[in-house]
């Protein structure tokens, strides 16, 4: 998996500005530490700040990995790694590469998945993959690997797929039913939600599945700011291998505010 954008390696602001009419500041604030209302927060950036946002991997993974978690129903790894530019108290690093090791299920061996982000002085973070009939690859995508071939989604939503076999690529046809193909996937999940809320079956990406996704993508963030290998007890929700990990998944939250 790759994303080609990443928050710019910035500190606190030092200087006040004035809080817009329409933004309750302490209200935005919620739980995270207090601090002078600025720009570079609200309304856009927060993302890339570790006390607000997720940075890329909160942004992007539940898109850009939701084909192979789903294709291969991961789970939960058991071992997350990081590597990454430099590490600061404020804001996401400018790049990083994450790997997870997902145990074996069912008769599915173990896989190995490993996210890109971000670029350096201008240069993507990124192997130089190449694939039969693509040029460059796009800014943000996916590949399968596997033994007998490879899998290509040149995009975030997985619906355009083209397959390798041998050196020879086709694009695959979809196999999952959902309200219509040709509405395209931000109103397809739109639709669903709908029909869910109305009393219909639930969508194809619910809460169950979902939070799973969310929670195994967002290990890597904590690996990136510990810098050290995670082994993780996905039934306990804990790393078991590195004692300060536990204040990044569970952060302390500001006085009167609870989680």
């Amino acid at each position: 998996m790759y994303w080609k954008q990443s928050p710019q390696v910035i500190s606190r602001p030092t200087e006040m500005s004035a809080v817009p009419d329409h933004l309750h500041w302490n209200l935005w604030l919620g739980p995270a530490p207090a601090r002078p209302y600025h720009s570079a927060y609200h309304p856009h950036d927060w993302r890339g700040w570790w006390d607000f946002g997720t940075g890329a991997l909160g942004d992007m993974a539940c898109h850009t990995a939701n084909l192979p978690f789903m294709a291969l129903q991961l789970g939960l790894p058991t071992r997350v790694q990081a590597v990454s530019s430099e590490v600061n108290a404020e804001t996401y690093p400018s790049w990083a590469t994450i790997t997870y090791q997902f145990p074996a299920h069912g008769d599915r061996p173990p896989v190995k998945l490993v996210w890109y982000e971000g670029s350096e002085n201008g240069k993507r973070n990124l192997p130089a993959f190449t694939f039969p009939g693509v040029g460059e690859l796009t800014d943000s995508g996916s590949m399968l690997v596997g033994s007998k071939g490879r899998l290509y989604s040149p995009g975030d939503s997985g619906d355009v797929q083209r397959l390798d076999i041998k050196g020879q690529a086709k694009t695959t046809e979809p196999s999952i039913e959902r309200l219509g193909h040709e509405v395209g996937p931000d109103e397809n999940q739109k639709r669903e939600w709908i029909r869910a809320i109305q009393g219909g079956s639930a969508p194809l990406s619910n809460f169950d599945y979902a939070s799973v996704l969310t929670e195994a993508m967002l290990l890597g963030n904590v690996a990136v700011r510990t810098g050290k290998p995670l082994e993780y007890d996905g039934e306990t929700g804990t790393v078991t291998n590195h004692p300060n990990a536990a204040s990044l998944i569970n952060p302390p939250v500001r006085k009167n505010w609870k989680l």
